[in-house]
């Protein structure tokens, strides 16, 4: 049984991408526990960016201790879809969500409801220069990845002459 929703590759992206903006506008620390076999890892086609503005996402299991008991909130959209949505839509995070630690299980795109929120359109506009919902994926990632093994082999330039 269980669930059977969007929990594709792309929709686990879409999600990561979502919870990653949820830490900056919190402001929370990230970190990325991906879980599933070898071939689908998210090290196997990406690395974390370097430079001053790259997130040393990598999980640690020694860390897994800290995300249990009290100070910790756990925020799954398989079971709380709605009502994810409609906060990240129109709450204050921060004051909702005052636990030291988030722990957020998202396959959703959920950017769309963050950016749309009213209160952070300071935070978005200013801050972060992301003027419009469109560029907000795109912002996330950049900061996020590289590429790196099979996908940047597949990402080979193009050749004009062969266009």
């Amino acid at each position: 049984e269980g669930f059977h929703g969007c929990t594709g590759y792309g929709n686990r992206l879409l999600g990561l991408a979502t919870v990653f903006l949820y830490s900056v506008m919190t402001p929370r620390a990230f970190l990325i526990d991906w879980p599933g076999p070898d071939e689908t890892q998210l090290s196997r086609f990406f690395s974390p960016q370097e430079g001053p503005y790259g997130i040393q996402w990598g999980w640690r299991p020694e860390l897994e201790s800290r995300f249990k008991g009290e100070g910790t909130l756990r925020l799954d959209d398989r079971l709380q879809r709605s009502a994810m949505r409609r906060a990240f839509r129109t709450a204050n995070l921060t004051e909702l969500h005052p636990q030291a630690l988030v722990f957020i299980t998202c396959n959703e795109a959920f950017l769309v409801d963050l950016f749309a929120n009213h209160l952070y359109r300071e935070f978005f506009e200013g801050e972060m220069a992301i003027p419009h919902v469109d560029a907000v994926y795109a912002t996330m990632m950049r900061h996020l990845f590289t590429p790196q093994g099979a996908l940047l082999e597949a990402l080979h330039p193009v050749d004009p002459e062969h266009i």
